[in-house]
């Protein structure tokens, strides 16, 4: 669910960047989404499966 709402998050932000002009918005947009490409990272790392024993 993390990775659907980390990717659902990008492509919102990434359109709001087409479009937006202010350089102060497209500064937040900007943090946001690395934000989010960093949550989408986390979410992503942690859904890879474990070798071994969880011992």
């Amino acid at each position: 669910m993390q990775r659907f709402v980390a990717r659902q998050n990008i492509a919102h932000y990434r359109h709001l960047l087409e479009t937006e002009q202010d350089p102060a918005k497209r500064a937040k947009l900007e943090r946001l989404l690395s934000e989010a490409n960093a949550q989408l990272d986390d979410a992503e790392a942690g859904a890879t499966p474990k070798s071994g024993s969880d011992d």
